[in-house]
């Protein structure tokens, strides 16, 4: 190390390396104990010392920051804090060293106290190795300046780049009309927008994590034609593409997968509307097309599924998939139906009653399939007594939509039902929150049509599509979602 460098770094004296230059923690000598050398300088001159010290603290809670952010991964708050806490606590350590550095800085010594004592010297003070060391050192404090305020510039965009995107965005409001939402919804909560730019968003699902597997949401942008998926610190990616239609050239507006779902193994369950099937992702990747037709004929587009816990998939199957809907010629079933897949594969038709059968999720107790109708001449949900052999009675109107739908864009549904058995509802307006005996405790509206939800992180959120939107509410107390 060079000699001045190591003198400074020492905290002696620049002249003869052996002196001290302070007797207390703050408190400087006048002079070299050693050599005399004064340390005394015009009034001001240490002023100086602020300058490097704010480069090396700058550089080092930079350095810090970077360290508890990217490297050890704590959160803003957290990083800042301790920042905050650097940012006070080096100065006051590095006070003397600042000093000592500066005081090499100024050609070593002064060149006047010097000569006075040892005259030898005097003429050599500024010349040589001391005057290279100098210099040099002069250029490396200086660039140490330069980049502590480079440090300083980043740190602070990173920062704000960071919060930023902590600060997440939100939209709409949650309408409250009773106050048991507050057991549902904490009041204030607020509805977050994770992600945007989707043609239509829908079916989604919360897949656990599994193996290699990170835990995420899935769901469907169904006019592109793809699955996304999203994870909470990696964001959104494709998650398979195509979803729905495999076959050559256009299929229509809507070809993509519609409802997902995770079955007791872990793979992803898919109502595709182009390939008009339901179908499986195997734990290799590969497909397994689950039901195609009934009765000889080609399902119309199945939409939305419910696992019921015996393994069997109780799944509707609209015309919305068609590119012309009820009057596409490829139409060959001439209903609109609910249906079951047994655990042995076998497709039973449930209902073919309901005009546009859309959400389906099961009660708690699985005694009860509700059922949205996203038919703008009856927009209802309805609710069928699900018997011992897995079918369904007549069913009864659960909660009849048709004022709300005057007054608010959306049709019922995709749907889900929690542990206490209140029913997550899209339709009218956005969300709406049912009890079990249909009263209607409020609605999240996002001031868009929206598609569907799921519950994640173990019950405590509800995640929304809607339209171009993925959405997130977190909710009080986790509670368990049905099956």
């Amino acid at each position: 190390m060079n000699p001045t460098l190591s003198r400074a770094l020492r905290l002696r004296c620049p002249s003869c390396g052996q002196g001290r230059l302070f007797r207390g923690l703050v408190q400087m000598n006048d002079s070299c104990p050693s050599c005399g050398v004064s340390f005394a300088r015009e009034q001001g001159f240490y002023l100086g010392s602020i300058y490097i010290n704010y480069g090396i603290t700058v550089v080092a809670t930079g350095a810090l920051y970077a360290l508890l952010v990217l490297v050890l991964h704590w959160s803003q708050p957290a990083a800042l804090s301790a920042c905050l806490v650097a940012a006070v606590a080096i100065p006051l350590w590095f006070f003397r060293y600042a000093r000592s550095l500066l005081l090499a800085l100024d050609g070593t010594v002064n060149k006047t106290q010097r000569a006075e004592a040892t005259p030898e010297a005097g003429s050599a003070a500024l010349t040589g190795d001391d005057a290279r060391a100098g210099c040099a050192m002069g250029v490396a404090l200086v660039m140490i300046l330069l980049f502590g305020l480079g440090m300083a510039i980043v740190t602070i965009l990173f920062a704000v780049d960071a919060e930023a995107a902590e600060m997440t965005p939100t939209v709409g409001r949650i309408e409250r009309l009773d106050p048991r939402l507050d057991v549902v919804i904490a009041p204030d909560t607020a509805i977050e927008v994770l992600a945007m730019g989707f043609e239509w968003a829908e079916g989604p699902v919360w897949m656990p994590a599994d193996g290699d597997r990170e835990a995420c949401l899935v769901f469907s942008d169904v006019i592109r034609n793809r699955i996304h998926r999203w994870r909470p610190r990696s964001g959104v990616d494709v998650f398979l593409e195509p979803s729905g239609f495999t076959g050559r050239g256009d299929y229509g507006r809507e070809p993509g997968s519609n409802g997902l779902a995770v079955d007791r193994e872990g793979r992803l369950i898919a109502c595709e509307h182009g390939d008009r099937r339901v179908s499986r992702l195997e734990r290799d990747g590969g497909k397994k097309t689950l039901a195609d037709s009934y009765s000889g004929k080609r399902f119309n587009s199945p939409n939305d599924l419910a696992i019921h816990s015996s393994g069997a998939i109780y799944f509707t199957d609209p015309p919305y998939g068609l590119p012309k809907q009820w009057d596409d010629p490829r139409r060959e079933l001439d209903h609109c139906g609910v249906y079951r897949i047994a655990a042995d594969g076998g497709t039973t038709l449930l209902c073919d009653t309901m005009t546009r059968p859309n959400g389906i999720a099961f009660s708690p107790d699985e005694a009860t399939l509700y059922v949205a109708q996203s038919d703008p001449r009856a927009p209802l949900w309805k609710a069928f007594a699900v018997r011992a052999d897995g079918s369904l009675d007549d069913g009864k109107t659960f909660f009849d939509a048709a004022r709300l739908a005057k007054e608010r864009r959306g049709m019922p549904d995709g749907l889900k039902v929690d542990s206490r058995g209140i029913l997550f509802a899209t339709g009218p307006g956005g969300v709406l929150i049912l009890t079990p005996d249909g009263i209607h405790l409020g609605t999240i509206l996002t001031g868009r049509a929206t598609a569907n939800c799921a519950f994640g992180d173990g019950g405590g959120a509800l995640y929304i599509t809607a339209d171009d939107l993925l959405c997130r509410v977190r909710l009080v107390a986790p509670t368990r979602p049905s099956p």
